[in-house]
């Protein structure tokens, strides 16, 4: 802030981040000043005044593009940035959000306003067991936009393991560590022979990915 001879405050502020229009304010029979130059990005603005002995500085505010953080994809201002999709496939179907097989990922890019600057990733794999097993992939426009996809999945290749079978009551137990259990169930058939007449049992136990344990036994009745 100045006080000059004729009593003309000039104001200057600049908030960080924002360009800031500098505007005089007038003491009592004072007139505006033009700006030099209203298509600079700096704003200037001067008052009339007698010269001082000590001249004032003109202040320069430097405009910025954004104070929000860049989402993907990130460009710059006028690119527009490519795209990537990722399309997932499977020798099983998902169950319950788990995979019981190798997860194939395959991609398909599109270029923004200009050419991509290699080629579309090629087709890729989860394999490893576990929750999200996750993948990433980033294209890049040869104007400096870019995009990003990540493939995040569930899986289980292990087959769950029945803990105690009670094939008179048709009950049974089982435990699985990396999707957990489904269920458990008991399936008996009677088959009646020359000695006699058995029952014919088989536990299936299934884990939430769709593994499949089985257990059999038969007793007499």
């Amino acid at each position: 802030m100045q006080l000059n001879r004729r009593n003309t405050l000039i104001v200057i502020a600049a908030a960080a981040g924002a360009t800031t229009l500098l505007q005089p304010v007038l003491a009592a029979g004072s007139s505006a000043a033009t700006p030099n130059d209203a298509t600079s990005p700096s704003a200037t603005a001067s008052a009339s005044a007698t010269p001082s002995t000590t001249p004032t500085p003109t202040p320069t505010v430097t405009p910025t593009v954004s104070s929000t953080p860049t989402p993907t994809p990130t460009t710059s201002p006028g690119v527009i940035p490519p795209t990537i999709t990722a399309a997932v496939t499977s020798a099983y179907p998902e169950q319950n959000g788990w995979y019981r097989g190798q997860v194939n990922i395959t991609f398909t890019c599109t270029p923004g306003s200009a050419p991509l600057a290699s080629d579309c990733p090629a087709m890729a794999s989860l394999t490893a067991v576990g929750a999200n097993q996750s993948l990433t992939e980033t294209i890049e426009d040869t104007d400096g936009g870019t995009a990003s996809i990540t493939v995040t999945e569930n899986i289980d290749l292990g087959a769950p393991t029945i803990t105690k079978v009670r094939p008179r009551a048709g009950k049974c137990a089982a435990s699985d560590p990396v999707s957990g259990m489904g269920s458990c169930v008991v399936k008996r058939t009677r088959v009646h022979g020359r000695h006699g007449t058995r029952v014919e049992w088989t536990a299936i136990a299934t884990d939430r990915a769709g593994n499949v344990a089985k257990a059999f036994g038969a007793y007499k009745v």
